[in-house]
């Protein structure tokens, strides 16, 4: 028997003897023998091998010879394996010698997943599809993932895992195996970091275990990620589980004195304070709030960076450029100003006691600060402002 992996890399084992990349660099020897596998079933002609491994380069002069001397260093390789013909040929074509078993993990990994789909148990389902996971670590084929049939074939596997992750997630929680949700969910976000649905179960999951404080740094990571790669903040039920994290942190009562040195311990120092979205929405509505009673003004102040050229910045320069901007902003602003990030290349600022035309001086004096910090940054940033109106003004207009 020939146990043949392409979810981890690519390699063939027969016993203690191993063939993979490491012993060749030919990249199409490799993808002849790929293509050969997953087409054992039938004998490929000579001319679809053609097109598979030069069509992209225009073609070959002499591409029947060009096979054969292909084939001729295929077949010294797996003779390393044993002595038998592993690659036969007929009239039609090529083809993998059918009287030598092999199993492949992308055909196990498909047989667990549709014996998962069909398994009606929650625990026979979880069981099937965890065996097919555990074939899959790296993805299908990845050293060969520039071919357009790879990546076709690369596409429905990694699909295809994901709904087995999906479905493993379900029927796990089901079975209220919490420690196997997150444990799954930690492996599927290395492949897929963007979806919330995985995001969803690992905060559930902890929150179910009671490990709250892991439950927030789980969605700080999220809120991050998101933020930094795609310009936007979870959605409303990711966000929701955060706050039920957040409200129920401290399970004993707390003295008040105690309460006092702990918020003052976590003050940011000089400056604006940098804070998290949820928690500048919460502070922009009690301020909105409060204005209309108090008398005094309030304004939203929006920076934006964009680049000096038709081009947008690469993510690191982007990133670069928003780094120095939360530096100079939070220095140049007052201790009761508050500052968060907004979109990928934009910070949202609440200014506290000032007016429009103030408004406007403030963010002059933050982009002066920013551009003599840093004379050559390849971005411009842009402000606009907005007063925030009292509670009863909003009402009438709305009306």
């Amino acid at each position: 028997m020939v146990h043949i992996e392409m979810l981890n890399g690519f390699s063939l084992r027969r016993g203690d003897v191993c063939m993979d990349g490491a012993q060749t660099r030919s990249r199409k020897m490799w993808l002849l023998l790929a293509y050969l596998l997953l087409h054992r079933g039938r004998a490929v002609p000579q001319a679809e091998l053609s097109d598979l491994l030069w069509s992209e380069e225009g073609g070959k002069d002499d591409p029947q010879n060009a096979l054969r001397v292909l084939l001729h260093r295929l077949r010294s390789q797996l003779a390393k394996l044993d002595d038998r013909p592993y690659i036969l040929r007929t009239r039609e074509g090529y083809f993998w010698n059918p009287e030598i078993p092999a199993e492949v993990d992308v055909e196990l990994f498909d047989l667990y997943c549709d014996q998962g789909d069909e398994a009606q148990d929650p625990k026979d389902r979880a069981e099937a599809y965890g065996k097919a996971l555990d074939l899959y670590q790296t993805g299908f084929l990845t050293k060969l993932s520039g071919e357009h049939w790879v990546q076709t074939m690369e596409l429905h596997y990694l699909n295809r895992y994901l709904a087995a992750v999906r479905n493993c997630l379900t029927a796990l929680t089901e079975e209220g195996s919490h420690e196997g949700v997150i444990d799954l969910a930690q492996n599927a976000l290395k492949h897929e970091p963007f979806s919330e649905i995985l995001w969803h179960h690992l905060l559930s999951s902890l929150l179910a275990l009671g490990r709250r404080q892991e439950a927030i740094s789980a969605y700080e990571q999220a809120r991050d990620l998101f933020l930094s790669d795609l310009g936007t903040m979870p959605a409303e039920p990711l966000r929701q589980l955060y706050y039920s994290a957040v409200k129920d942190i401290h399970d004993h009562r707390v003295p008040i004195d105690d309460l006092y040195e702990n918020m003052l311990s976590k003050d940011a120092g000089k400056g604006a304070l940098l804070c998290d979205y949820d928690f500048f929405v919460t502070v922009f509505q009690a301020t909105a709030r409060s204005i209309g009673r108090s008398g005094i003004s309030a304004q939203l102040v929006v920076l934006t960076v964009e680049s000096h050229r038709d081009q947008p910045l690469p993510k690191r320069s982007l990133d670069t450029v928003m780094h120095g901007l939360a530096e100079q902003t939070c220095a140049n602003l007052r201790r009761g100003d508050v500052v968060t990030l907004l979109s990928n290349n934009q910070y949202a600022i609440l200014l506290q006691m000032a007016n429009y035309e103030n408004a406007c001086m403030v963010c002059e004096r933050v982009i002066r600060a920013y551009f003599r910090r840093y004379p050559h940054s390849p971005a411009d940033v842009h402000y606009s402002v907005k007063s925030i109106e009292p509670e009863n003004d909003r009402r009438g207009a709305a009306q």
